[in-house]
């Protein structure tokens, strides 16, 4: 049977939460257990996934994260010469012209250690944020042609930084990280003319926040590894209680008593090299339950919601076949009921494994998605849903 590896930093959340993921290898006993530890979606169907090209990298590469303005614009970013010892790695950041991908000139940027969040809304309204030398974040801005540092208050602060951009209709932006000395965390707003803090978040709450996501009702939910908080002109902690050596990859608020979150936990104990289980809960106001998971073992590494609000696709790695990427659609069946339904991202070849990172659906179509990650042999990779 072909080893099957668990990739370092399968996702982002990882290095927030302070895990280290290791590599795990099947044996016998487990591939016949498949059928009993296996998927738990309601159904599988053709995908209409396809792998498209993307330029060279350099080195040792990953793509982290995808954002589309339409479907003749997009964005991924990541970093690459990412092997190369002490050195950081460079910012990796791609450009899709609706008929190709192409490498954007970013020598301006340096060695920052790569850029690690993109997001659009359309127009001009394109921002990412990189690694910073000192190694906070950066905001950068797109110009049109490629991406420009933009300060912020406080940049550079000893103890400040940036982990998360979020731009939103109406020219509006939203980034997540820290501030002060004390790594105070926090969450900055564009309001389309100038980057400001809103009001510290409530004490207690867990400086490695590295996400954020905007409901329907402007309310702004921003994620950590121990932490999931509400903002809406005002502060409310919801109650969240982490799995045990867990990490939380994404989440989608569709109302403040209705949030997906996602992501991956090892748990207590068990043998070495044991793969982590997809983490997947929903928040119905009071507290959390477990719907059924799209597969497991795993980990689930990105999630996206419709234009009204509703989730409706996620991506992970899947232990048991790591040659595709997993994909599952949501169906819904009145009354907030629905089922996660699988279906599979076109194989990359015996012996490959595919971890795509983070999905960006396409404005103007039906449908339409991208999604970005890397092989096992840091190859960066990029798929297409149509």
């Amino acid at each position: 049977m072909r080893r099957r590896q668990f990739l370092t930093g399968v996702a982002g959340a990882a290095g927030a939460a302070g895990m280290t993921l290791g590599s795990v290898a099947a044996n016998p006993a487990q591939a016949k257990a498949r059928s009993s530890t296996g998927s738990s979606a309601a159904s599988s169907t053709s995908s209409g996934w396809t792998e498209v090209a993307v330029p060279p990298a350099s080195g040792s590469a990953r793509l982290e994260s995808v954002a589309a303005q339409s479907a003749s614009r997009a964005w991924a970013v990541g970093s690459q010469l990412r092997d190369e010892g002490d050195n950081p790695a460079a910012p990796l950041a791609l450009v899709w012209d609706g008929t190709s991908w192409s490498e954007t000139d970013t020598g301006h940027l340096g060695r920052n250690g790569g850029i690690r969040s993109v997001s659009s809304a359309g127009g001009d309204n394109a921002w990412a944020v990189s690694h910073g030398p000192d190694g906070g974040g950066q905001l950068l801005g797109w110009d049109g042609t490629t991406w420009q540092h933009t300060p912020y208050p406080d940049e550079g602060r000893p103890g400040g930084g940036l982990n998360a951009v979020l731009a939103v209709a109406g020219g509006e932006a939203w980034a997540v990280g820290s501030r002060g000395e004390g790594s105070e965390p926090a969450l900055l707003r564009w309001n389309g003319s100038v980057w400001q803090w809103t009001d510290p978040l409530p004490a207690g709450v867990s400086p490695s926040l590295h996400g954020l996501n905007r409901a329907l009702d402007g309310s702004v939910w921003v994620y950590g590894a121990e932490a999931v908080v509400r903002w809406d002109g005002g502060w409310t902690p919801v109650d969240f209680t982490p799995s045990i050596r867990s990490g939380i990859t994404g989440l989608v608020p569709t109302a403040p008593d209705d949030v997906w979150l996602i992501g991956w936990a090892y748990g207590v104990g068990g043998p070495p090299g044991k793969p982590p289980a997809p983490v997947l809960s929903r928040y119905d106001g009071t507290g959390w339950s477990s719907p059924d998971k799209p597969f497991s073992p795993g980990a689930l590494t990105a999630i996206t919601a419709d234009g009204q609000g509703v989730p409706e696709l996620l991506c992970g790695w899947d232990f048991w076949e790591q040659t595709s990427a997993h994909y599952a659609c949501w169906e819904p069946a009145g009354s907030g009921s629905g089922a996660w339904v699988s279906e599979r991202g076109p194989d990359a070849g015996t012996g490959s494994s595919v971890t795509q990172s983070a999905l960006a659906a396409v404005p103007g179509t039906t449908g339409g998605y991208w999604s970005v990650g890397h092989l096992g042999d840091n190859t960066p990779r990029i798929e297409r849903r149509s």
